[in-house]
């Protein structure tokens, strides 16, 4: 598994030992999978990310809510769990695991993890500005955490594409931000 560290002093969950996991299911069912997750395992948590994006309606761009990463839902528990029962529910396709069996994320993956637990899954629209030109700095956000990994940005949308590891796959995400004046940085 590869690993990369988050940028110095990133801020992350104070988890107290909690175990972070990874549910891959069917895009739409997140919320439902979520539901019954802390229903069978009271005292553990489950949450769908969702970022914050712009969206343009009638010349005019409004703020939404989607998921961040489609069909995965991210656990935290103190225990060891037993999923069987979940892993049955028809729209839990798996629970993503490392090589050697075990479910628990560790590593960046697990730094991820807390970081989204740490935001209670609600990524914002973080805070940029160009510096000379066409490279963007960013201030503020979950953006700031993973600068080093915009590989593109779409001014007109207001988007940056961010690419990083996880469970030894390339993840790609477009996280919104908000331009503005350098002076404020």
């Amino acid at each position: 598994m590869e690993v990369f560290p988050l940028r110095q002093g990133a801020q992350t969950a104070d988890t107290d030992g909690a175990m972070h996991g990874c549910l891959f299911c069917k895009s739409g069912s997140e919320s439902e999978i979520v539901r019954k997750f802390e229903f069978l395992f009271p005292g553990s948590r489950a949450i769908v990310p969702l970022k914050t994006r712009y969206r343009r309606m009638g010349g005019e761009a409004r703020e939404e809510d989607v998921p961040m990463l489609p069909g995965y839902v991210f656990f935290e528990t103190e225990q060891d769990l037993n999923l069987r029962k979940l892993l049955r529910t028809q729209s839990v396709y798996r629970l993503l695991c490392y090589g050697d069996g075990d479910w628990r994320l560790h590593g960046s993956d697990d730094q991820f993890a807390a970081l989204l637990f740490g935001m209670n899954g609600k990524i914002g629209i973080s805070k940029a500005f160009y510096d000379e030109g066409e490279r963007i700095r960013v201030i503020d956000g979950l953006m700031k955490e993973y600068e080093g990994f915009i590989i593109r940005v779409n001014r007109r949308a207001r988007t940056a594409e961010i690419r990083i590891p996880f469970q030894d796959k390339q993840v790609s995400m477009w996280l919104g931000f908000e331009l503005i004046d350098k002076v404020q940085a």
